[in-house]
């Protein structure tokens, strides 16, 4: 169970889920992490996205990952959710309504059970360096939670297909 924190002027609330996937292949030097471009608010963001109506965290999860990863074909056993982070709250001014937002983000490490063929036209891979200066338009007030709860060092990166 999650403890809300109360933040006042909030004008709108949000719940998102992300998950977490790290990569290597023999085209990278180092593990990177597994992004995609969001054309609607126009960052770099994990995949994921909102959780709809009567949805669980892991079943928005699992949407989320195919939704995104369409040309992987994947399907719910092929799809690993090694460990659920505890809940992060962040507040900031939502870059499609413009209104101050208290956003409630449900993390996910992701693995799968086969390697992970990427649309190179989509699919971003950043290293953590990156990942820190370009993630949510250089916001890192959500990295810098995220890092609280886990070391993303230590997250075992998983095999692409080349």
């Amino acid at each position: 169970m999650s403890q809300y924190i109360q933040f006042e002027n909030v004008e709108d609330e949000k719940f998102i889920v992300h998950a977490i996937i790290k990569c290597k292949s023999s085209e990278c030097e180092f593990p990177k992490y597994l992004c995609q471009f969001d054309k609607e608010v126009e960052r770099i963001q994990f995949i994921g996205g909102h959780i709809e109506n009567c949805e669980s965290n892991e079943e928005a999860i699992l949407r989320e990952i195919k939704e995104e990863l369409p040309y992987a074909q994947l399907q719910n056993e092929d799809i690993l959710l090694t460990q659920k982070l505890p809940e992060i709250q962040d507040i900031s001014i939502s870059p499609t309504t413009h209104r101050q937002t208290l956003y409630h983000f449900f993390v996910f490490i992701v693995r799968f059970t086969k390697k992970l063929v990427l649309d190179k036209s989509k699919d971003i891979l950043l290293t953590q360096e990156e990942l820190e200066s370009k993630y949510f338009g250089g916001n890192s007030s959500y990295l810098r939670k995220l890092q609280k709860l886990i070391s993303l060092e230590k997250i075992e990166p998983m095999e692409l297909e080349d």
